[in-house]
């Protein structure tokens, strides 16, 4: 287990490989468990009335894009060991942006400017990290170059973003 957790914080780092992942759907249905519980909890703390629902179809948008990047790769048989990269990785970062939202919360920082522009900061630097990350999953999993695996990570968050809106418009 221990050994699990220094993995994705190799990912994290961009060190590791989803290659390396091990393949485990129990273990993928654990960590995508794991994700929607903490979507759902951030969306709620937010004042979504369709927290769970955007909670679901998120995760269920994004397996769907990553799963029809790869058919097209001709890389399929690694989805599971992408998606237990991808999942187990994110995780903490979605931590970490609730740990951000909290903070937020707590000092009431819609009415604090300054606070305000250091969440906003904080919460873009995870987005960015977050495509990063997706990148280099890419990258590794379907045998592209970065410049490659960039778009193809755009176009993922854009298809969830607004698959999201298109299946849920009173979401967000």
């Amino acid at each position: 287990m221990i050994q699990l957790l220094f993995y994705f914080f190799e990912l994290l780092s961009f060190k590791g490989s989803p290659s390396d992942a091990p393949y485990s759907p129990r273990l993928l249905a654990a960590l995508i468990l794991v994700d929607i519980g903490l979507v759902a909890i951030g969306n709620y703390g937010f004042g979504s009335a369709n927290a769970m629902i955007d909670a679901i179809v998120s995760p269920a948008l994004l397996v769907a894009g990553i799963a029809g990047i790869l058919a097209l790769r001709n890389t399929f048989a690694r989805l599971v060991q992408t998606l237990t990269a991808y999942f187990g990785a994110v995780v903490p970062l979605k931590l970490l942006s609730l740990g951000l939202a909290l903070v937020y919360q707590t000092f009431n920082a819609p009415k604090a400017g300054t606070l305000a522009n250091f969440f906003a900061l904080g919460m873009l630097c995870m987005l960015l990290w977050h495509t990063a990350l997706l990148v280099h999953i890419l990258r590794a999993s379907a045998n592209w170059l970065s410049i490659q695996a960039l778009p193809a990570a755009i176009a993922l968050t854009i298809f969830v973003t607004v698959g999201v809106q298109l299946l849920m418009p009173s979401v967000g």
